[in-house]
């Protein structure tokens, strides 16, 4: 039962290195950067 629990322990611990290893700051602009001076009103439409 422990060694069941020590290598869900370590399988736990390997996947959340990976997800901290693969982290990047992501920026989004769209293209146009005005889009084509939308109206706010219908940003959603």
């Amino acid at each position: 039962m422990r060694t069941g629990l020590f290598v869900l322990c370590v399988l736990v611990a390997a996947h959340v290195g990976v997800g901290v290893a693969h982290a990047d700051i992501h920026t989004f602009q769209p293209n146009p950067a005005d889009l084509y001076d939308l109206d706010h009103a219908r940003a959603y439409a």
